[in-house]
């Protein structure tokens, strides 16, 4: 048996760290209706990794005798994203469970640090530090700091037309906060401390103060995904008005996109990358693979059917289109459109074992 790989993720990030694979396993005759076979998968880490957490995270998958393949999700240890400064690489292979086969790499995957969140006197929402897919809801976090706690704030947070914000989280037991409205592309959060007293009168840092639920739209084109917040105002313990940044309130609070950046970016507005599915590889095979040409005594041609489909980066499994096939082989035919290998009986030879190149959307598959 043979096992190849569709390496799905090219890119992992902290908040989503798994890398994910589609492997399809073949028998001695190529078939892939076949008993069902245990698959691992790999990340080998570079030497930027390895000297962070010198492990090589593996998962398995069982393949299906429908068609051999399984999806393994393959998750990297979190302390990598936090300990390197530079994008690293993880190189993925796999190979079948039990088998002395050498491990085959299906190729590399991206890992993108995550920095330290380093802010003074000011508002941070951080937004995801991937691209979020159509439909998919995601989480933004605000912070604020200043020299002293902040006692009081108010911030009002804004969206482009293929987002909408679908709820605000503030914590009730130290808040008293007010959200308006509740949902939409605008809303306006305004909270004071529920219990100043209990709060030390001493420098502190970094505290969180309410999270955003928010939704990419599921038709959204990319075009219209921005979002910034403003402070309108923002006081500490002392009752001491804070100017974020040195600047006067309102504002722009800072907002934070790690997506696709070595280090932080932040800005005073910013767009929520969207990720569209793209498509990974092609997976062909037929319904048989061992044919019997009766055609050459009964006449009758024999035609067997042909599943050809595109891998996307989502894991979604869709029909492929415009499939262009070749071969060389004298002993069976192909339809025009690859959807059959046929047996007509007119064959000038056959062969104990042949192959077929398929090509669709820059991919091809044997």
């Amino acid at each position: 048996a043979s096992v190849s790989g569709i390496l799905l993720s090219q890119r992992v990030w902290l908040d989503q760290p798994s890398v994910l694979v589609l492997v399809q396993v073949r028998d001695e005759a190529g078939d892939v209706h076949c008993s069902p076979s245990g698959v691992v998968v790999r990340a080998v880490p570079d030497s930027s990794l390895a000297s962070v957490l010198n492990v090589v995270p593996q998962s398995q998958c069982y393949t299906s005798p429908d068609n051999g393949s399984c999806q393994a999700a393959l998750s990297l240890p979190t302390q990598w994203f936090s300990g390197i400064q530079m994008v690293a690489t993880v190189v993925v292979d796999v190979y079948l469970l039990g088998s002395l086969q050498a491990r085959a790499p299906i190729g590399s995957t991206l890992v993108y640090p995550r920095p330290p969140l380093v802010i003074a006197d000011d508002i941070v929402v951080v937004l995801p530090s991937r691209p979020i897919p159509p439909g998919q809801l995601f989480t933004a976090v605000a912070y604020a700091d200043a020299t002293y706690s902040v006692a009081t704030y108010s911030l009002r947070c804004e969206v482009g037309t293929e987002l909408s914000i679908e709820s605000v989280s503030v914590d009730q037991t130290v808040w008293m906060a007010q959200v308006n409205p509740p949902w939409g592309r605008t809303v306006t959060v305004a909270a004071v401390l529920r219990d100043p007293v209990a709060i030390a009168d001493v420098p502190m840092s970094m505290q969180q103060i309410f999270t955003l639920q928010m939704k990419v739209f599921p038709l959204a084109t990319g075009n219209d995904t921005g979002f910034n917040c403003s402070i309108l105002y923002l006081g500490n313990i002392r009752n001491e008005k804070i100017q974020p940044r040195g600047l006067v309130a309102p504002t722009a609070a800072t907002i934070m996109n790690l997506a696709l950046a070595v280090g932080s970016t932040t800005s005073s507005r910013t767009t929520v990358l969207v990720d569209f599915p793209v498509p990974r590889g092609l997976l062909s095979y037929a319904s048989q693979s061992q044919l019997v040409n009766t055609a050459v005594l009964s006449g009758v041609r024999v035609c067997v059917p042909l599943t050809h489909a595109i891998v996307q980066s989502s894991g979604a499994v869709v029909l492929a289109l415009g499939v262009n096939c070749t071969s060389n082989s004298t002993a069976f035919s192909l339809s025009p459109n690859c959807s059959e290998v046929i047996l007509t009986g007119i064959e000038t030879s056959g062969t104990r074992a042949d192959s077929v190149l398929f090509t669709a959307a820059n991919f091809s598959a044997v």
